[in-house]
């Protein structure tokens, strides 16, 4: 409240310049943090931290992946897997910003794959939580984990820091 101490009663039309003022610079703030690309960024964040980790031959927990079988690891000619054959699967990894700039998915982009036999959405499922193979092996690689979604909020906070700064609250 400001106080004009040669005159001192409450000047009102002070203080509804004030409280209008700080009423705009929240408004603008809101609008600030409602931004499509920010949460595009963050999406792009979590999807790089799965296909990292993913190339890494690490489960969502960061975890190496099961072993190969010795028949399927011979005939691919490598001992680990990073589930990346054709990159196919992985590569169709994509993200969207979803109602109304209120949260983000990431997903498997439709459509067949090479073979025509099922979609990457199918064969990811298969590796993330049916198992693939005849011991039907499961590598679960899709999704985010404590480390990755600290991360993406430490990032979430720093651009709210810097838009609280610029709207001067």
């Amino acid at each position: 409240m400001i106080v004009n101490p040669n005159k001192p009663w409450i000047n009102k039309k002070e203080i509804k310049r004030q409280a209008d003022a700080i009423a705009e610079r929240f408004e603008k703030f809101g609008k600030r943090l409602n931004n499509k690309e920010v949460l595009e960024g963050l999406a792009l964040q979590a999807k790089n931290a799965i296909l990292l980790r993913t190339a890494q031959g690490k489960d969502i927990e960061g975890s190496p992946f099961p072993k190969l079988s010795k028949g399927y690891a011979a005939k691919e000619g490598k001992r680990t897997s990073n589930l990346i054959r054709t990159g196919q699967m992985l590569n169709s990894i994509t993200q969207a910003v979803i109602g109304n700039n209120q949260a983000v998915k990431i997903f498997f982009a439709t459509g067949d794959r090479i073979s025509g036999k099922m979609t990457n959405n199918d064969l990811a499922k298969i590796h993330n939580d049916l198992g693939a193979g005849k011991s039907r092996v499961v590598r679960r690689f899709f999704g985010i984990n404590l480390q990755d979604e600290v991360k993406i909020v430490e990032n979430y906070k720093k651009f709210v820091k810097k838009e609280q700064e610029a709207v001067g609250l």
